[in-house]
Order: C-alpha cells, then sequence, then structure tokens
C-alpha cells in the first residue's frame, strides 16, 4: 500500500503536470494564433527605436493590443533566442498576426519599405514629387539636398545639382530615410551604370567628349524619344551639329528652361525664350542636364550611329523621320505637319483618323528640327 505522503506528492504532482500542460498549450495558442483586437485587413505602424530590448519591445507591442501578454511574449522570446536579436526600425503589419510571426519579423529586420519607380527622363522636379508621393520623403528636402555643393562634391557631380545623376530605377527606401540617403542611393546607381560604359569606349571618344558634356547630352537624346532603337540615331544627329557649330533646335531644353511656367503646349513665344537652356539661342550644349537619362541614351552618345544626318521630324507615331540635307528636311516637316494638323481635324470633327501605328501618338521631345 502507497504511503499516504507519496500518494500526496503524486497527487500534487499530477495536478503540477497538467496545470504546466495546459499554461503551455495556452501561451502556445496565444502565440501562435492571431490576436483579435483590429478588424481584418488593418495595417499598423510600429516604431522599434534602437537599443529597445525585448523586453522594451514587448511593451510596445502591449500598447497597440497586439500581443496578450508581455510576460509571455518575452518568455518565448528567449526560448527562441531571440532576446539580442529585435532590430530597431519602423515595421508594418497586416492584421490580424499571430504573436510568433511578429518575432519573427522584429527579430528578422523585416522593417517596413517604400517602393518606388523612376521613370528614365524624370527631372529632379518630378523625381522630387514622385519620392514625396511615395512618402519617402518630402520634396522641399529633396531638391535642397539634390542641390548641397558637399554632397555633390562628395558624389563628384558637376554642376549646381545632381539632375542628370539620379539614375532611373526602381528604389526600395526603409521608413524614416532622410534625403541624402536617397540622393547617395540614386547617384551611387548612375555611376554602378556610367562608369562602365565610360571604360568600354575608345580613347579618342574620351578626349573629345568629357563626361558631364556625356550626361548633358544623353538627357537631352533620353527627351527626344522613346524609342531605343532611334537614340544612336538622334546622338547621331546631334554631335553632327556639334561639330558644325549649329544650334541643336532641341524643344525639350525650351521646356526645362520654363519648368516652372510650362503648361503642356510650347508657344513659338517660348523657342525665343532667352533662358540658358533655349538651345535655339544657345549655341553648344546646354549648361547641365534636362533629366536623368537612362543606360540606352547614356550609351547612345558613346556609341552614336555612324550616320550623317542633321535633322529629324516626328512622324506622328513615336518615331522621327532623318535627313542630312535641310530641303529634304524641310519636305518631311511640311508632310508630317499637314498629317498632324488633318488629325487634328478629324479628332475635332470625331472621326477616325488614318491608321498609322500603335505606338503614342505625342512622343517625348521635339516634333521639328
Amino acid at each position: 500500500m502507497v504511503p499516504r505522503a507519496r500518494r500526496l506528492s503524486l497527487f500534487i504532482t499530477i495536478i503540477f503536470t497538467i496545470f504546466f500542460w495546459a499554461a503551455t498549450i495556452r501561451i502556445l495558442f496565444l502565440l501562435y494564433s492571431p490576436y483579435p483586437p483590429y478588424p481584418a485587413g488593418t495595417k499598423i505602424l510600429i516604431e522599434v527605436p534602437a537599443g529597445t530590448g525585448l523586453k522594451g519591445t514587448a511593451k510596445i507591442l502591449a500598447r497597440h493590443s497586439l500581443i496578450p501578454s508581455v510576460p509571455a511574449f518575452v518568455l518565448f522570446g528567449y526560448a527562441r533566442g531571440a532576446s539580442a536579436e529585435i532590430k530597431a526600425g519602423t515595421y508594418e503589419f497586416s492584421l490580424p498576426v499571430a504573436p510568433a510571426q511578429l518575432l519573427r519579423d522584429l527579430a528578422s529586420g523585416r522593417v517596413k519599405v517604400y517602393r518606388v519607380t523612376i521613370p528614365e527622363g524624370y527631372n529632379l522636379f518630378q523625381i522630387a514629387e514622385a519620392m514625396a508621393a511615395a512618402g519617402i520623403t518630402g520634396s522641399e528636402g529633396f531638391l535642397r539636398t539634390a542641390r548641397d555643393p558637399g554632397l555633390l562634391a562628395d558624389l563628384k557631380i558637376p554642376g549646381d545639382s545632381a539632375e542628370g545623376y539620379l539614375y532611373p530605377n526602381t528604389y526600395y527606401f526603409a521608413h524614416g530615410v532622410n534625403p541624402e540617403q536617397v540622393v547617395r542611393k540614386m547617384a551611387d546607381s548612375f555611376w554602378e551604370v556610367f562608369n562602365p560604359l565610360w571604360e568600354e569606349i575608345e580613347p579618342g571618344v574620351k578626349s573629345s567628349l568629357a563626361p558631364e558634356k556625356t550626361v548633358i547630352l544623353a538627357s537631352v537624346i533620353e527627351k527626344e524619344t522613346a524609342d531605343p532603337a532611334e537614340r544612336p540615331l538622334i546622338a547621331a544627329a546631334f554631335l553632327n551639329r556639334l561639330r558644325r557649330g549649329m544650334r541643336l533646335d532641341s524643344d525639350p531644353t525650351v521646356i526645362y528652361g520654363i519648368w516652372d511656367k510650362f503648361e503642356g503646349n510650347l508657344r513659338r513665344a517660348d523657342l525665343t525664350n532667352p533662358t540658358p537652356y533655349n538651345t535655339y539661342r544657345i549655341h553648344g550644349l546646354p549648361p547641365g542636364p534636362i533629366c536623368n537619362p537612362g543606360r540606352d541614351a547614356l550609351r547612345a552618345v558613346l556609341h552614336p550611329a555612324p550616320v550623317p544626318y542633321l535633322y529629324f521630324v516626328s512622324r506622328n507615331d513615336g518615331t522621327h523621320q532623318f535627313s542630312s540635307a535641310l530641303t529634304e528636311h524641310n519636305r518631311w516637316v511640311s508632310r508630317y505637319q499637314k498629317s498632324k494638323l488633318r488629325n487634328k481635324k478629324l479628332k475635332a470633327q470625331n472621326l477616325p483618323r488614318p491608321r498609322t501605328d500603335s505606338r503614342d501618338e505625342n512622343p517625348r521631345g521635339a516634333n521639328v528640327k
């Protein structure tokens, strides 16, 4: 017969075991089940300051009703070896979410990032607006930073702004990033693309075309056409004009010079506006880039097509007609301007215009050269 003391001890052990496993199952259920206070689909931002430990993080989560128990979360964190792995930063959680998932995200540093895509041909002002719209940084702060002389010198950017050197691409920035970090990231991406292109060209080309002039001309080409196949042809036409001392006569340069006043339609009076960027009035290149060119435009300047073209005019279908002689060019201008006028009249009468091409009827850049 089992002594009474042993029976009591066995009974206590059984009760303790039952309570222990019940508590364990309860804790695991709470930790691995989505916590219910918020409706499904809710998103919440949590800021974890630098130096915040596991317990401090648990208190932050509890204040936002994301975990049911601070001690349980801390104990679970220690058991998972995550006590020293909590990463500072801003986190976005889509609710409902289980506390165990919260711990995994916090330990892995899965902070909130903002995605922004900068198309080829965006200028500094458009990039500033895109950054503000994406919630990455304010537009005014971005513009100030992009014109900071000390930063520009550090990034080896000539001129008085980072225009032309902010590489168009898709970027991901963490919450709280400052404008300098954004500008540095974009400028670093530019040099990662430009330097290999510069190194692959022939020495003779290097000596006649400085890097900063390459970027300026590439920015003009970027705005003149959206067709990559045409960029080497337009590069050749512009380089041929520069060698002959001819003006570039590029509409996009005029637009950039009046950017703060431009309303979408380039007028004849704008072509005579004496801005530093008006290549209908100045000889040579404008004083700086007019946008931020992509790889194809940069490469086109360094590898222009071997053609004698000096002129080009829009075909009103996204492509251009090229010419070597002014008389030939004027004939094409007359033809395509009449075609454009005819299409406008048809559109005004709500009639279908003759089909030419599926691409954009209004390509970037100049209509007449």
